[in-house]
């Protein structure tokens, strides 16, 4: 706080100098003290003049600030603010700002905003915004941004050069930077990282996905997740034979013509170790076509393997993690139906009342087709 506190101290000091021209238009009162003054009330002496100093007991109106704003409950200010604001509760700025902004609950600029502007609950600019918002729940700024927006719950920007972070949603028509939140983003365009607890939705990425759920309607770059969709891209129901387990069928999500994962179940009989077992997989890949019908890929892959019998579930030792890595080549003989087979090493393991790590290694064909 206190190293925000002094970069907030020198800019204003230096806008002040940068907007010395300015004091010379113009009557600006060195000090100003409110007590109680209303919105609406039109007969505020105070209302129509400038100062470089506006103390408040309750609430205080001014026309612009050019320097320190403190108050105790609510402040506004008619025109522009240079410099820096604190206030109890609620703080509302009509024209551009300048400097520090924090108040208890709601900061409001209806103008442009260079500087930090931070609250409580819910922070709002109206223009383009250029440095840091912080916010406890929700910020929005309804111009562009250069910098970081931060919101405990929701961040809203039009276009965002820079940051913007949120604990449940993001949103912005324009990323060039990182979006990340802890359950949704929403963005037109993303040029580099949007990263989501849950869901990623976007139009064009340049760039990467990352979240449970990534949907775009192009992807130029990767998604990591479980479930990866574009527009562009296709899913395609796939099942093979062999690999980690004996059986094996699932969703393959092609996000672009290179990149993809895979999401499946299968089943393992009659194993040594593990006898009858559900298995459930996850993997990511890459893929390079050869030619028009023929492609190459490889991927790595995790995932678990479940007892048949469900009374031993509780047990960790009935219980094995599954690591498995895969090279392959594919046929495609028609536009929705595909042969493939490749090669795959796998290991499974499992920790046995967390002192020993007991694992095995096989590396076994497969075979599949894809439609």
């Amino acid at each position: 706080m206190t190293k925000k506190f002094l970069t907030a101290m020198m800019m204003m000091i230096s806008l002040m100098f940068a907007q010395s021209d300015y004091f010379n238009k113009e009557t600006v009162k060195p000090f100003i003290f409110s007590v109680l003054d209303a919105e609406k009330d039109y007969e505020n002496p105070n209302a129509e003049k400038s100062t470089n100093f506006h103390l408040t007991l309750f609430s205080g109106r001014v026309k612009n600030v050019y320097g320190l704003q403190l108050g105790l409950i609510a402040n506004s200010v008619s025109g522009d603010f240079l410099g820096l604001d604190a206030t109890g509760i609620y703080s509302g700025i009509k024209g551009n700002f300048a400097g520090y902004q924090t108040s208890g609950i709601v900061g409001k600029i209806e103008g442009e905003v260079t500087g930090i502007q931070e609250s409580g609950i819910y922070s709002y600019a109206g223009g383009n915004f250029l440095g840091i918002q912080n916010t406890g729940i929700a910020g929005k700024i309804a111009g562009d941004l250069q910098g970081l927006q931060l919101s405990g719950i929701v961040s809203t920007a039009e276009e965002v050069r820079g940051g913007q972070f949120s604990g449940i949603v993001n949103n912005a028509k324009d990323v060039v930077g990182l979006q990340h939140s802890g359950i949704v983003n929403n963005a037109l365009d993303v040029t580099g990282v949007q990263a989501a607890g849950i869901i990623n939705n976007a139009g064009h990425v340049r760039g990467v996905q990352v979240g449970l759920i990534n949907r775009s309607k192009k992807l130029d770059g990767i998604a990591l997740g479980l479930i990866n969709i574009s527009d562009e891209g296709r899913v395609h129901p796939t099942a093979w034979a062999g690999g980690a387990s004996d059986y094996q069928a699932g969703l393959k999500f092609a996000p672009n013509n290179y990149w993809y994962s895979v999401l499946s179940v299968g089943d393992i009989q009659d194993s040594e170790k593990l006898g009858n077992c559900h298995t459930i997989h996850s993997y990511v890949g890459l893929q390079y076509s050869m030619t028009k019908r023929f492609w190459i890929a490889g991927d790595i892959g995790s995932g678990i393997a479940l007892p048949y019998n469900l009374d031993k579930w509780e047990d960790k030792e009935s219980i094995w993690g599954i690591f498995e890595s895969r090279i392959s080549a594919g046929f495609q003989i028609f536009e929705r139906l595909s042969i493939y087979g490749g090669i795959s090493h796998s290991y499974l393991g499992h920790d046995d009342n967390h002192e020993e790590y007991d694992e095995f290694e096989k590396s076994r064909p497969f075979f599949g087709i894809q439609f």
